[in-house]
């Protein structure tokens, strides 16, 4: 009897090379605009500003800070990557009763 004939060796195919992700866009603490809405010395003050600018669509941030009159609360929207947003953002949140609130500039 013949020796049976070993099955061909097939390589296996490499996987397609993987693009990289872009990595996520960060904005440089040079390029962040904000609009800051009010310091409160009650966080409930603060959770409630906070609330109505998250139903207008605006990322809020509250952050305490100690003051010589104690913590404040600091209501801010933002960041933002451009001043034309940052000002289309303090439009909207002057016209939804906020008149005091401000642009903070890079």
């Amino acid at each position: 009897l013949a020796a049976p004939t070993p099955a061909p060796q097939i390589a296996p195919t490499p996987p397609p090379a993987a693009t990289p992700a872009a990595p996520p866009t960060v904005m440089a603490a040079s390029e962040r605009w904000w609009v800051q809405i009010g310091s409160y010395s009650e966080i409930g003050n603060a959770r409630q500003v906070e609330t109505q600018l998250r139903a207008l669509g605006e990322p809020v941030i509250v952050a305490p800070i100690d003051t010589a009159q104690g913590v404040l609360y600091r209501v801010r929207a933002g960041p933002y990557a451009s001043e034309d947003r940052a000002g289309t953002a303090h439009a909207r949140i002057v016209a939804a009763g906020h008149a005091d609130a401000r642009l903070i500039r890079p």
